[in-house]
């Protein structure tokens, strides 16, 4: 087998997951990500490793599993900012901020999302405004928790 066709195996299942991400079948998704990141990982392609990673944050985001959002977020976070990925660090990091929110970690957030925000002020990102609003929201949410 050719280097070239492990990864042409990873991307198909990467694109065939988000089929069934897109159908709503959650499952079957998480199961093919995790096909096309053995691809991946075997070949050592670290950026599709990021974003597959990425993807299956998603589906177990969408499963209310949050604490297994929360792991493959932070290791393609981690991956992301190996690689200089600002793109995927800004998407990973919104989606790992909304994780945080939804498990009580508003500091975590708050903290997550002026990160991202800073990110896409430097990087021109078409979502810095909706991104800043769901920062203020955060902030808002954590004074409510902690007030002076």
């Amino acid at each position: 087998m050719e280097l070239g066709d492990n990864q042409a195996k990873g991307v198909a299942l990467n694109n065939i997951a988000g089929l069934y991400y897109a159908w709503g079948k959650y499952i079957k998704a998480g199961e093919t990500y995790l096909r096309s990141l053995k691809y991946y990982r075997e070949i050592g392609y670290r950026q599709g490793e990021g974003i597959v990673l990425s993807n299956l944050g998603m589906v177990y985001h969408k499963l209310n599993n949050y604490d297994k959002a929360e792991n493959y977020y932070q290791e393609s976070l981690g991956i992301q900012r190996q690689l200089g990925d600002k793109r995927g660090d800004i998407i990973t990091g919104y989606n790992l901020a909304l994780v945080f929110e939804y498990q009580g970690k508003i500091e975590k957030a708050v903290k997550l999302m002026k990160r991202v925000v800073d990110e896409e002020r430097i990087t021109n990102n078409a979502r810095l405004k909706q991104h800043i609003i769901y920062l203020d929201r955060l902030k808002q949410k954590l004074a409510e928790k902690n007030p002076s």
